[in-house]
């Protein structure tokens, strides 16, 4: 009997999970970024200190929680239907701290984006003139006062080292999780290139061109790492008042695999094309190797 994961849950290598997959893999690049603009802004909070700026602190605290907790609230994806990351995929990493990521939630639904008065108290008081006339004591209202209370920033610096060190936690599980994904349908499309092709959404841009490189069977052809300029590829938000004034963030995951393909000739030949991930001998940046050889 088939369960409700087999019937919702497309099968490995069809194309419509090459367009489930394309969209969960969007949205965890969109998850990640908004923990790395969380994470900076709480260790901007804390270079600031406890004697810093009272509204710069405030406004870092605010962008922290709002970055941190989009992506667990129930969003619009791209193909119209809503969704929020798993936390699941994160809450085993060695600094998650439930608690932390519970206030956080609650910080940005009942203080930041809702009003609520468990966290903003409010309260009217009367003014008022009490009078004694012929013995007689007389109240009149002159006046009236409106106080409330919210949250306005952190002040106790431990305890937003703590909530940095779970911030970095999520960030550094969901890239990991972003990556073993992203390879995987990479490795997916390798086995199913024509579905790979046919999940392309609608009215998708050209491919990127790169310098073409010739390959010899007995000299193989190191590529330079190429990385996508998001700025380059990516459309800007509908502003009303345009984009000019306006900076934007950029972030990206990528994986490159080494991968072996064999091709047969015309004569029933074959060459076998190796193309090998490897790291640069004077950095860390990867660097691709290709060769070509004839298959004996």
């Amino acid at each position: 009997m088939a369960t409700e994961a087999d019937v919702t849950r497309p099968a490995l290598g069809t194309v419509e999970w090459f367009k489930r997959e394309r969209l969960h893999l969007i949205e965890f690049a969109k998850a990640i970024d908004g923990f790395g603009a969380a994470r900076r802004s709480f260790q901007k909070l804390i270079e600031l200190g406890p004697d810093g700026d009272p509204d710069l602190r405030a406004a870092l605290h605010t962008s922290g929680v709002i970055s941190y907790a989009r992506p667990f609230v129930s969003n619009t994806r791209a193909d119209g239907t809503r969704g929020a990351f798993p936390k699941k995929l994160v809450k085993k990493h060695t600094n998650y701290i439930e608690g932390v990521h519970r206030e956080l939630i609650d910080l940005r639904q009942k203080l930041v984006a809702h009003s609520d008065r468990d966290y903003v108290d409010g309260r009217l008081f009367r003014k008022l003139l009490a009078l004694d006339i012929e013995q007689e004591e007389t109240e009149f209202l002159v006046g009236a006062t409106v106080v409330t209370q919210t949250v306005h920033t952190l002040h106790d610096m431990a305890l937003a080292k703590q909530i940095l060190s779970h911030i970095e936690a999520v960030e550094r599980a969901a890239y990991a999780e972003a990556t073993k994904r992203l390879e995987r349908f990479v490795r997916t499309g390798q086995r199913f290139p024509d579905q790979l092709e046919a999940g392309r959404s609608p009215g998708a841009k050209p491919r990127i061109r790169t310098e073409r490189f010739e390959m010899s069977p007995d000299k193989p052809v190191t590529v330079p790492s190429h990385t996508i300029n998001p700025h380059a590829v990516l459309t800007k938000p509908p502003l009303k008042l345009g984009s000019a004034g306006y900076v934007f963030r950029g972030f990206a995951v990528q994986v490159d695999l080494s991968t072996e393909i064999t091709r047969t000739a015309d004569d029933g030949s074959k060459a076998v094309f190796r193309w090998d991930v490897t790291k640069a001998s004077d950095s860390d940046d990867a660097v691709s190797k290709a060769s070509e050889s004839p298959d004996t």
